[in-house]
């Protein structure tokens, strides 16, 4: 991995076999970002996202491996309950299925490990965006 800051943004580079949202969070941790967002696009080998079933208040994992474009990578950094870095993003895959036809799945992004490379921007927010629970549903939401 590599980056640099440009103007108020961090620029990512993401080397094989990293995984992204660990990645992210230790440049946070470094650069003492506590709110922003991100975004970023690559290629991955292995993914792992979530369904969130609120009838259950559970999340349901899906994992996927091979060749899978990351189309879009969406997601924003905030601080926890336990002053540690929370990040939430939701991402886009595009692969071919067992008949090699164009297939696309996304979701909340658990993990994704670089096959190739992973290009992210970082935007600091400036300011340190903390976390509440929500009642409904009880997931971690923006405290504003």
């Amino acid at each position: 991995m590599d980056y640099k800051k440009i103007n108020d943004e961090y620029y990512i580079r993401t080397d094989p076999q990293e995984e992204i949202m660990e990645t992210i969070t230790k440049i946070c941790e470094k650069e003492k970002i506590g709110g922003g967002h991100f975004q970023g696009i690559g290629a991955c080998g292995k993914v792992i996202l979530s369904t969130y079933l609120p009838d259950k208040d559970e999340f349901e994992e899906h994992e996927y491996s091979g060749m899978l474009e990351m189309v879009s990578l969406l997601g924003n950094v905030t601080v926890n309950k336990d002053r540690q870095i929370s990040l939430h993003a939701h991402g886009t895959f595009s692969f071919l299925d067992e008949n090699g036809k164009p297939t696309v799945t996304g979701g909340h992004l658990r993990r994704a490990y670089i096959s190739y490379t992973g290009e992210i921007i970082l935007k600091p927010a400036g300011v340190e965006i903390t976390q509440r629970s929500d009642i409904v549903p009880k997931v971690p939401v923006w405290n504003l």
